[in-house]
């Protein structure tokens, strides 16, 4: 009798760190959880405030920023590393120069009124100019709704049917929406740097509505397409991280590419950004959106030093492959 009650005892505390252990995984689960429902929430609210942002740039930001703080938590079984500090760092300060000129645009961007002729223009561009379309304008924003869409509902499926936990989704959802941030900070330094009007403007009268609107100053690059194809081309950049021998990561690539490139013709007809926009837009989106989940890859250790330097600031980025 004593001997069974011992044998008894000795089972339990021998399974009882394993039932703690459960515990604890079901209390961080639940809590991980919470976190990720409060950032949505937080995203939705963001989203529907027209009054301070574009409800896609305050959707993107605040469901980015959220996003990062749930995944880095719990990131398993993914294609990427995540850098806390860094990616922490990058995607808050490109989300403020993102952000920043759209709560003020009549400070950044000057409405000066443009005496705009066609003939000033390179081949290239001079066919389009003077052209409007709100209908093409309207699809050039369905299409990249659209986009973002569907992007992260193939990401999500992609990952459930790798049977990957939900953490992973959140951790390739960081690295695209770190490329589309990173995006949207180099188009914005650009647009206000060069402040190039829009195809829109030419051959206008100086007394035309749109002379005194900022936005019609910031042709140069579309923000449409580089965000597209950064964002396109970096979910493409996953899913052949994810499978590196699948014969459809090709496809989803070219995908990327004529999707992306649809969303530029849309708003070339719509007048608003000339052929070379548009073309610099590629190129600039493309190069971002497969360079930030190249740098993200869970087989290389990515290191980023800054130190002082007689007459300026060194900075230094070191990677090794593991």
């Amino acid at each position: 009798m004593h001997a069974s009650q011992c044998s008894h005892f000795a089972g339990t505390v021998k399974h009882q760190p394993h039932i703690q252990a459960n515990g604890a995984q079901a209390g961080a689960e639940q809590n991980w959880r919470g976190i990720a429902r409060l950032g949505m929430l937080v995203a939705l609210v963001a989203g529907s405030s027209r009054q301070l942002l574009k409800p896609w740039h305050s959707w993107l930001i605040a469901l980015s920023l959220t996003l990062f703080a749930s995944a880095s938590a719990r990131a398993s079984d993914t294609p990427y590393r995540l850098y806390p500090a860094l990616d922490a760092t990058t995607m808050g300060v490109s989300a403020a120069v993102w952000w920043v000129p759209s709560l003020f645009p009549g400070s950044f961007a000057a409405a000066d009124g443009c005496v705009c002729k066609a003939s000033s223009l390179n081949p290239l561009d001079r066919p389009v100019a003077g052209i409007w379309d709100a209908g093409y304008s309207i699809t050039g924003e369905l299409l990249i709704a659209s986009v973002y869409t569907l992007t992260v509902l193939f990401d999500l499926l992609d990952v459930v049917k790798a049977d990957e936990p939900f953490a992973s989704f959140l951790v390739d959802m960081v690295v695209m929406a770190e490329a589309v941030l990173l995006n949207g900070a180099l188009n914005q330094i650009a647009k206000l740097a060069i402040a190039r009007p829009r195809p829109l403007l030419y051959e206008r009268e100086l007394d035309h509505p749109r002379q005194s609107d900022p936005d019609s100053y910031l042709s140069f690059y579309s923000a449409h397409t580089s965000s597209a194809f950064a964002l396109t081309l970096a979910y493409a950049q996953t899913f052949a991280y994810r499978h590196p021998d699948s014969p459809y990561r090709f496809l989803v690539y070219a995908g990327a590419v004529l999707v992306s490139g649809a969303i530029g013709v849309s708003r070339i007809a719509a007048g608003k950004h000339f052929p070379s926009d548009v073309l610099v837009g590629a190129a600039a989106g493309a190069a971002v959106g497969l360079a930030i989940p190249w740098l993200h890859r869970n087989d290389q250790s990515v290191q980023l030093s800054v130190s002082a330097m007689p007459g300026g600031v060194g900075v230094s980025l070191t990677i090794q492959h593991l």
